[in-house]
């Protein structure tokens, strides 16, 4: 989060108006996708579910208010609609930051799902959102 902060930080309110939106992806392959709901722009978990149904991806809704936090909280701090797409879950946590944090713990099937979501539904919101 510190370069997210920094970077945030840094920028002029001109140019903090020209950001559409932060999507983080975060900690992806561990389990199939998941999405922080709550803290989700609702316009984009919208579109975000829209583009799953479409595809017949699985995403399921996964909040991490209680555990942790991401590179979202500056841009949220300055009103950019956010949205994290991750995979972590309660029996995932503990990988994260320890020796099992390594390639053995990816799903490869799940990460190139989240892919496929992620890349279908950044070509939409490039296409939908508002300049």
């Amino acid at each position: 989060m510190w370069g997210s902060k920094y970077y945030t930080h840094h920028l002029k309110r001109q140019q903090v108006r020209a950001i559409r939106a932060m999507v983080n992806l975060e900690c992806l392959g561990l389990t199939p996708t998941k999405v922080w709901a709550d803290r989700a722009n609702p316009l984009l978990l919208r579109d975000l579910v829209l583009i799953a149904h479409t595809y017949q991806l699985g995403l399921q809704g996964f909040n991490v208010d209680s555990v942790g936090d991401d590179d979202t909280h500056p841009f949220l701090s300055r009103h950019v609609p956010v949205i994290t797409i991750h995979s972590v879950t309660q029996k995932t946590w503990p990988i994260l930051h320890s020796r099992k944090d390594n390639l053995s713990a990816i799903n490869f099937n799940d990460y190139y799902d989240t892919y496929r979501l992620t890349a279908a539904y950044l070509a939409y919101l490039d296409a939908t959102l508002p300049q």
